[in-house]
């Protein structure tokens, strides 16, 4: 079962999500319908907390992606893009992310608060 924890992130202007559990194909959409409203509040920085995360199946990725993209649009009066980093991935899901090429959108961090400072520059 994936579970989901949304903390605000005043130092990024953005939030903290940190997804524990299995994110498998039945989790998908469950997961699409908890990220939709985050992406429209248009939050300037994203950390994707990974730390409790054991498995992600390609579908819930691609859940992630559209919820980036979501993100990156932002609000249209607003001239720079938001931005999604992902932060303390297990090493099989980091290998994972860096075989799909996913690190190409995604940037990836060891921890939390490493992501949060790339963010606030």
């Amino acid at each position: 079962m994936l579970d989901l924890a949304v903390h605000p992130e005043p130092a990024i202007d953005g939030i903290i999500v940190r997804l524990s559990g299995a994110a498998t194909f039945e989790e998908s959409g469950r997961l699409q319908e908890l990220l939709a409203p985050l992406a429209e509040a248009c939050p300037r920085g994203v950390v994707l907390d990974f730390s409790k995360l054991e498995i992600i199946t390609s579908l819930c990725i691609g859940v992630l992606v559209a919820f980036r993209k979501g993100v990156i649009a932002g609000p249209p009066d607003e001239h720079q893009p938001g931005r999604v980093v992902i932060a303390s991935a297990s090493a099989g899901i980091n290998r994972s992310l860096k075989f799909t090429r996913l690190d190409d959108l995604f940037e990836l961090f060891d921890d939390v608060s490493s992501a949060v400072a790339a963010l606030r520059t």
